[in-house]
């Protein structure tokens, strides 16, 4: 396994700049990491939805519990789950350890692949570790509001963010190893992750361009990216 994750996380800036979120070097990019946790959290919970977790359905008394039911989107929520991932390490300034994410690819690979039974899990961690984001991001929030406000006299108070990091650094290669074992779960080759991530990438591009918007989502750009899995 060779796995160079550079391409993405170059494509994924270039996809935030026509957003138009200089996330880096704004002042308020504390407000863009918590919305891309919350992003992160919601298509997390959006891939587990993709399992049978409950027990009380027809498969889960037929001993289908923690069954895949929507194998393709599965696959599809987790490229989404990377997209908001690794907006988040670039605004935490973060950058890929091309290395570790093939060892991490490798031991799962050992211990995990194909075993489907297993996303329910791995997608319940990788929310709670959002959810432990999230509070460590609000947290420095409220705070800021008392004094943990640093006095610059070029650019005047800012938002303590930055000393933030190192803790959430931690969590965030959790995340990542989480996300990455699940990409094994789900069957996932090197040329899958490319080919999947820059289908919704283009996606992503024409839905900036024609005005996205949640009134007008819809799931057809997700079916057309089904057909070609």
């Amino acid at each position: 396994m060779s796995l160079n994750l550079d391409e993405i996380y170059k494509l994924q800036g270039e996809l935030n700049t026509v957003i138009g979120r200089d996330t880096i070097n704004d002042p308020k990019k504390h407000e863009w990491a918590f919305d891309y946790v919350i992003a992160l959290h919601d298509e997390a919970t959006e891939m587990f939805n993709c399992t049978n977790w409950k027990f009380w359905s027809s498969e889960g008394k037929d001993k289908q519990y923690q069954k895949i039911v929507d194998y393709k989107n599965a696959k599809i929520e987790a490229i989404d789950c990377l997209h908001f991932l690794v907006s988040l390490m670039q605004v935490c300034e973060i950058q890929f350890d091309n290395k570790l994410c093939n060892n991490i690819w490798t031991d799962s690979s050992n211990f995990v692949k194909g075993k489907h039974e297993l996303l329910s899990k791995y997608s319940v961690d990788l929310i709670n570790d959002t959810v432990i984001l999230m509070s460590i991001i609000r947290e420095a929030a409220e705070e800021s509001k008392c004094d943990v406000f640093e006095k610059n006299f070029e650019n005047g108070y800012k938002y303590d963010f930055d000393k933030r990091i190192e803790v959430m650094e931690l969590i965030i290669e959790n995340c990542i190893t989480l996300l990455f074992s699940i990409f094994v779960i789900l069957d996932f080759e090197e040329e899958d992750l490319l080919k999947i991530y820059k289908m919704k990438h283009e996606k992503n591009l024409l839905r900036q361009k024609n005005g996205y918007s949640v009134i007008n989502k819809t799931e057809a750009d997700n079916n057309e990216i089904k057909e070609n899995i």
